[in-house]
């Protein structure tokens, strides 16, 4: 064999052998194997990057500026626990004695602040007062001669003013213990003068050790927790 053949037998062998050798590869040189690989480390580096990215983030925002995510979640606390009718629960909250706080947090609990609004059992307006309700209140408010009928409850000024010497009334009556007051408000003073006469309920004849009723037991609950709120939140 001549040398110029012996030089093109090699170049054919040459090119079987390069054939041979990317005939497992893809287009790109990678074998299949190290392209998955290759994907699964661009993946595993993206998430990483995320999560620390939003770290920072986070991290800036908390450590900058505490007081401007208080203060946005604050704002939405405050949607939730308005202070509606400012200005007759200031007047009667100062006149009677009671603190706004907990005149705000009956509000909300009896109506949430809804004027018209009427119980299954013929509370009515802003505090939820009952008929009967407003005929002993009208007897014994000290500083109102006027006579209202039922409707004047649905009128947010005259609501607040019985609904809060409502409040002082029990306060007083119960020598300014909060949750029986609270209760006496939901049950009516009858019926907790009776719960405050069984030893099984209240030992000191103060204090409700438990409350009978559950859902004055709730209810009691839900507006400490209202009045609570409104402290932290003005």
């Amino acid at each position: 064999m001549s040398a110029k053949e012996k030089r093109r037998e090699n170049s054919r062998k040459i090119r079987r052998y390069n054939r041979a050798r990317n005939s497992g590869k893809n287009n790109t040189g990678r074998s299949p194997v190290r392209k998955e690989r290759d994907c699964i480390k661009k993946f595993v580096y993206s998430i990483l990057t995320l999560v620390i990215t939003g770290t920072i983030i986070f991290g800036v925002i908390t450590f900058f500026a505490p007081s401007q995510v208080k203060k946005k979640v604050d704002r939405i606390k405050r949607l939730q626990y308005p202070q509606g009718y400012s200005e007759s629960v200031k007047k009667y909250s100062r006149n009677y004695s009671v603190d706004e706080d907990l005149v705000y947090a009956v509000i909300r609990t009896e109506s949430h602040f809804q004027n018209d609004d009427q119980s299954g059992a013929g509370a009515m307006g802003l505090m939820q007062i009952t008929s009967p309700c407003f005929e002993f209140l009208q007897r014994n408010i000290p500083d109102d001669k006027n006579s209202y009928d039922d409707s004047a409850l649905y009128d947010p000024d005259i609501n607040i003013k019985f609904g809060t010497y409502f409040l002082s009334y029990l306060m007083k009556k119960y020598d300014n213990v909060e949750k029986t007051a609270l209760a006496a408000y939901n049950a009516g003073f009858g019926i907790v003068d009776q719960w405050l006469q069984d030893k099984s309920i209240s030992k000191d004849g103060k204090n409700l050790d438990i409350i009978p009723y559950s859902e004055t037991a709730r209810y009691v609950v839900k507006v400490c927790d209202a009045r609570k709120m409104y402290k932290e939140l003005y």
